[in-house]
């Protein structure tokens, strides 16, 4: 892949998003985490694959020519980990998740403990983006091409570095490292799905998961990828070599214009990758 070459979302309608350029980013082997160096509370089996950062399941998804990076990971939640953050150089942060009620004071934690550390108030950006019960085809949609928009503006900086995360890092964070692979590297939809969204705990990914949980993100996080993907492939967000980056004008555009739900185009589209779309279930460590 060129060096140079941009993330674009098509105009539609006068909005668009225009982006980022990215070198391709290796696929780092999954390793078990001993349970000594579980984080407490919720917490994924896999451990950093980031030299420096010691942030569960953090990895590197992407570079870009400008030298800005992209990484993705569990919520950072010590001292030493917001720590490791800025000496990783990463200047913007999205928090890539919903609150649920008594949960406020985490967002409000996290925002304290990355602005001790110098980030701007506005480049701390909250997506409440569910993972389950997703009904609203058009809201998700723009909580994850407003995730995009909010990335693209540390890979256009020279030097800079962009931290998403949800809870583990598994669901909804892989669901957005797997679109930026399609559209960073043209993976396709299953090996984007393998390779980036599975090998890190996306649903049956993380075999310790609980059933139920695996179950809801199957049932409400595949399809929004698959309908994402749909977009990719109907040119809707392309990789465009030809398009220099410039600035964020709207977090939506076509991609999120209509459900395609009932597009006999998208349905067979959906029934080419949907049986692909599982995940191994070996376990990652004891």
């Amino acid at each position: 892949m060129r060096i140079g070459a941009a993330f674009h979302f098509v105009r539609f309608a006068g909005l668009g998003l225009a982006g980022f350029a990215f070198l391709s980013a290796p696929v780092a082997e999954a390793r078990p985490v001993p349970a000594t160096e579980a984080s407490e509370g919720l917490g994924s089996p896999f451990p950093s694959s980031v030299d420096g950062l010691s942030i569960g399941n953090a990895h590197l998804v992407a570079t870009s020519g400008e030298g800005g990076r992209l990484y993705r990971g569990m919520r950072p939640r010590r001292p030493n980990e917001y720590a490791e953050l800025k000496k990783l150089g990463v200047n913007r942060v999205v928090i890539f998740k919903n609150f649920v009620r008594g949960q406020e004071r985490e967002l409000g934690e996290e925002r304290r403990q990355l602005e001790r550390l110098g980030l701007a108030p506005d480049a701390i950006v909250h997506l409440p983006m569910p993972w389950k019960d997703v009904r609203n085809y058009a809201e998700t949609c723009g909580f994850v091409t407003a995730g995009l928009a909010e990335l693209e503006k540390s890979f256009r900086a020279k030097e800079g570095a962009a931290y998403f995360h949800c809870t583990v890092g598994e669901d909804r964070t892989g669901l957005l490292a797997g679109l930026v692979r399609q559209l960073s590297e043209g993976w396709d939809v299953e090996r984007a799905f393998r390779e980036e969204m599975c090998r890190w705990g996306f649903a049956e990914g993380n075999p310790r998961k609980p059933p139920h949980v695996a179950q809801a993100v199957r049932k409400d996080l595949v399809p929004l990828y698959l309908k994402l993907s749909w977009a990719i492939e109907r040119g809707q967000l392309r990789f465009d070599p030809k398009v220099e980056a410039s600035p964020v004008e709207s977090i939506h555009g076509a991609a999120c214009a209509e459900d395609p739900e009932k597009s006999p185009e998208y349905r067979a589209f959906a029934r080419k990758w949907q049986r692909k779309l599982v995940c191994a279930t070996e376990r990652p460590g004891p």
